[in-house]
């Protein structure tokens, strides 16, 4: 079997770009109602999801001009259209610091100074041998009262919300090769309790079997999918994606299996 490369990009909600060995391609509008432009063709697929009902028209995007039969005798266009779509994502942070102004103290009044007056007596008594000495009244002495320091108020420290765990998804199993008018089956593990939907990609188109509907992973983030094979199912190799989100983040991952 040769090598099979294919990958599916994201660019926006309901918008992919498929690359594969043979070019790129891009797949527009959601689940059960596509457009896949890409390899000079525009295919269009729709379906009722879950019930395995569903639709697809092809339709030659060149009028012809360069185009050689091939080995089948199908006419293979020459030309290719690149298809790109673009979108841009913004993140606003928003910071709030608070603080509180400190108070100030006031100062006492000091104690102002006294003095006392002395006073002197004498007593007019004549032929007195002595004359009495005044007692003087001793001095207050003022004290000065000390000044209060004023203490600043802390400041409130801002408290980072912690960021949720980053989403993951991982396939842990898928039954390969799996036959026609058999069932095959996909586990993933993700977060616990997040939505999860998968996509399998055939010839004609993502595959509208019952069982391939959204699902809820279990609280420990495992999440599986059973769906059986047509019997006009064509053989190859085939990709799956599986898409979970949970709180605004999503993630997908993918695998292939091959049909014998």
């Amino acid at each position: 079997m040769g090598l099979r490369i294919f990958r599916r990009v994201k660019v926006a909600p309901g918008i992919t770009l498929n690359v594969s060995k043979s070019g790129f391609s891009t797949s527009i509008g959601p689940r059960g109602a596509k457009v896949t432009l890409g390899h000079g063709r525009v295919r269009r697929t729709v379906g009722l999801p879950g019930t395995g009902v569903f639709y697809t028209t092809t339709a030659e995007l060149d009028s012809g001009k360069g185009v050689e039969p091939d080995s089948t005798g199908r006419r293979r266009p020459g030309g290719l259209r690149r298809w790109i779509v673009g979108g841009a994502v913004a993140l606003i942070a928003l910071t709030w610091v608070g603080s509180l102004g400190g108070g100030s103290g006031t100062p006492a009044p000091s104690l102002p100074a006294q003095q006392a007056n002395a006073f002197v007596a004498a007593s007019p008594q004549p032929n007195a041998a002595t004359t009495p000495t005044a007692s003087a009244t001793p001095k207050a002495t003022a004290t000065a009262t000390p000044k209060p320091t004023a203490k600043p108020s802390p400041k409130p420290t801002a408290k980072s919300t912690p960021r949720p765990a980053a989403m993951t998804v991982r396939i842990t199993s898928v039954t390969s090769p799996a036959y026609r008018n058999s069932y095959a089956s996909v586990t993933a593990e993700t977060s616990a309790r997040a939505n999860c939907s998968i996509e399998v990609d055939y010839a004609s188109g993502p595959s509208h079997a019952a069982g391939l509907g959204s699902k809820t992973s279990s609280s420990t983030g495992s999440v599986s999918w059973t769906w059986k094979i047509g019997g006009n199912t064509t053989k190859g190799s085939w990709p799956i994606y599986v898409t979970c989100s949970r709180s605004g983040q999503e993630a997908t991952a993918s695998t292939a299996f091959r049909v014998v």
